[in-house]
């Protein structure tokens, strides 16, 4: 009874701040509580009168298990409000154009089953976010209801009007086909079956890759540690932004000087290594800075946020004078078409990518110059054999032209 009395009590609730979502802790004044707030990297807020911090799955566990050790937590606020959150997300009820208010009952209550079929599929959070909102947008436009059945004339229509003449991209496109298709096995039903919808085939662009020496213009012209070094790992280990900000310490293992990617795109892990290098700069970063999960730890002690490395590297390239829109994953194309320049087998840069098909990691190979600088021009050749250039190339004379 004596241990009961000294419990406070705990009340989470859920917000969202600067798009991002954030856990509260309201309670009354409490010093043991203060402590683990601190403990848990919470920031204080005056003006709403509550301990918050940002939202992660894991951090909300912790959270939970820390406060639960010794006083009560109630935690029906934040999952209703969560709840209410994801619902939104998955129905495109937030959607800029506003297409749900025109959504019949029946397509609201179909856009609720197809999320929950592609959870049930373990699908990420983004794709299952991305697809819903396409699908939203698809029933809005066409007025989808429980009496109206999908055929191809439909189909072509809203691919005509309401993509290609909206200026829709090609990768949108892609991208509905993809939700619908997953809609017709969940509904087979439709006149429509999945094996006949077809993509669109995919732009090819050619990646945006640093030289060698842009590279170290990049980094070099970056005076803080902590931004020195996450541009140093973004190119250094050719990781994604997201594996960058959700790389924790206890991940890297620094005797076998290797990194382990965790849970990453298409739920895989991969081993990468770290080079002896990027060690050196990270050892440095650690000396001035204590992070005590998070490699890169933002306000509260979660992951540092991606547009602040956008924006690092941003400044970074316009000091170095690099005239190239440079971007994290401008970092990544560089580390594997670098990697394939210096000679690495195409399956092992695969590997270090993480990528699933190896058609994703040849697209480097159009953009790698070691083979190609090597290839002598024919207008080379042909002027070496009629000996109008000398070996130097320092003096061409073509007959018949007289010197300016």
């Amino acid at each position: 009874m004596f241990a009961l009395a000294l419990m406070a009590h705990v009340m989470m609730k859920y917000f969202k701040k600067s798009g991002r979502d954030h856990i509260a802790l309201v309670f009354r004044y409490d010093e043991s509580l203060i402590t683990i707030c601190r403990a848990l990297f919470a920031r204080w807020s005056p003006a709403e009168i509550w301990w918050h911090l940002p939202y992660s799955s894991e951090r909300y566990k912790r959270v939970c298990e820390t406060i639960q050790r010794n006083h009560t937590l109630d935690t029906s606020p934040f999952r209703r409000a969560w709840d209410r959150e994801q619902l939104s997300r998955r129905t495109g009820a937030n959607d800029k154009k506003r297409v749900r208010s025109t959504l019949t009952e029946f397509a609201k209550k179909e856009l609720k089953d197809y999320a929950d079929y592609l959870e049930g599929r373990r699908y990420s959070e983004s794709t299952l976010v991305t697809y819903t909102h396409l699908l939203s947008s698809f029933f809005g436009t066409i007025k989808f209801d429980s009496d109206l059945l999908l055929t191809t004339l439909i189909l072509d229509q809203y691919n005509t009007h309401g993509i290609v003449r909206s200026g829709y991209s090609v990768s949108y496109q892609r991208q509905f086909v993809g939700a619908l298709k997953h809609y017709l096995v969940m509904r087979p039903q439709h006149e429509v079956q999945p094996e006949q919808l077809e993509r669109p085939p995919k732009l090819r662009r050619l990646p945006t890759v640093l030289s060698d020496r842009e590279v170290l213009s990049l980094i070099g012209s970056i005076k803080p540690i902590k931004h020195r070094c996450v541009v140093a790992v973004l190119y250094a280990t050719g990781m994604r932004i997201s594996e960058v900000l959700n790389l924790e310490l206890r991940h890297i293992d620094f005797d076998r000087e290797t990194i382990h990617v965790v849970q990453s795109k298409g739920s895989k892990d991969r081993m990468i290594g770290l080079s002896r290098a990027l060690k050196v700069i990270i050892d440095n970063y650690l000396m001035e800075h204590s992070p005590q999960r998070y490699l890169f730890t933002g306000g509260g002690g979660g992951p540092y946020s991606a547009s602040s490395v956008r924006q690092i590297i941003k400044r970074a390239a316009k000091k170095a004078g690099i005239q190239k829109r440079v971007t994290p994953h401008v970092l990544r194309h560089s580390y594997a078409t670098h990697l394939i320049d210096n000679g690495v087998n195409l399956r092992h840069v695969q590997e270090l990518l993480g990528h699933a098909k190896p058609e994703t990691t040849m697209i480097y190979t159009h953009v790698s110059t070691q083979k190609l600088t090597n290839i002598e021009s024919p207008f080379d050749q042909l002027l070496k054999k009629n000996r109008i250039i000398d070996d130097t190339h320092n003096r061409i004379d073509f007959p018949g032209l007289s010197p300016s």
